[in-house]
């Protein structure tokens, strides 16, 4: 559990430099949440960004690596559900779930199903903006 609270404090860090860059945080692989689309972004076209494998950046008009947010964007450490990612339609905010085996842990989110991807998690992380509870 603790690498995967390091791992999506990580994948926030990419987040916020991208946010930086941008204006905006990247796209999710799907509406109801999936994968962050930025693996590369490009003006023209984004590809999602596939667990444990791919580098987040983005590319100049040439295709060439202009910044690299992550140079692999983390997966879960025993890839039992792969970690989860939602943004705002407007690229303003966002939510970063994964499932901890510590169903005892003191991060653990009561209250609320966290649902993202159609899979239930119970730990998160997001934008300074919103809250694992709000509805993206």
């Amino acid at each position: 559990d603790t690498q995967r609270k390091s791992d999506l404090k990580q994948i926030q860090d990419g987040l916020e430099l991208f946010y930086g860059d941008k204006g905006k945080y990247p796209g999710a692989s799907s509406p109801t949440g999936g994968l962050i689309e930025a693996c590369p972004f490009a003006q023209d076209s984004v590809s999602p960004c596939a667990w444990g494998k791919d580098s987040m950046a983005d590319k100049d008009g040439s295709g060439n690596i202009r910044t690299t947010y992550l140079q692999r964007v983390p997966e879960d450490p025993k890839n039992n559900l792969e970690y989860c990612y939602k943004a705002s339609g407007d690229g303003a905010k966002y939510q970063l779930f994964a499932k901890l085996e510590n169903t005892n842990d003191a991060n653990i989110v009561t209250g609320t199903i966290l649902v993202c991807g159609g899979n239930t998690y119970n730990f998160g992380a997001a934008s300074s903006n919103t809250n694992l509870k709000e509805t993206l």
